[in-house]
C-alpha cells in the first residue's frame, strides 16, 4: 500500500551481503547509492571494495579516547595491506577520496 519494496538478502559475518544488496539494486537500474552508517558499516564496504567515491564528513564535535572509531575493524595488518585513496576534492566539511 505503501509502495515500499524490499528484498531479503544473505547475512556475512560482518553483516549483510552488501554485494548481494548492489547487485538487487542493479536489478532495478539504482546505479548510485548513498551509504550513511557507523564504523562497522563502512568497514564493511572498505573491505569488500564496494565503492567508487567516499564522502568523508567531520563534524565540529571530537569526543576522544571514549568515543567511537571511524573504522570498526583492522583493516590491514602492515603497510603492504594499507586501504590506499586519492584524494579528488574538499569542500569546508567534506574530503572526497576514489579508490
Amino acid at each position: 500500500q505503501l509502495g515500499i519494496a524490499y528484498v531479503v538478502v544473505d547475512h556475512t559475518p560482518d553483516g549483510l551481503d552488501f554485494k548481494q544488496v548492489l547487485q538487487e539494486l542493479g536489478k532495478r537500474q539504482i546505479i548510485t547509492v548513498l551509504v550513511e552508517g557507523g564504523a562497522r558499516l563502512l568497514t564493511q564496504i572498505l573491505k569488500q571494495n564496494l565503492f567508487q567515491e567516499l564522502h568523508v564528513y567531520l563534524g565540529n564535535v571530537i569526543i576522544g579516547n571514549n568515543g567511537k572509531s571511524v573504522f570498526d575493524m583492522v583493516l590491514g595488518s602492515s603497510m603492504g595491506e594499507a586501504f590506499a585513496l586519492k584524494k579528488i576534492g574538499q569542500t569546508p566539511h567534506c574530503t572526497i577520496f576514489e579508490r
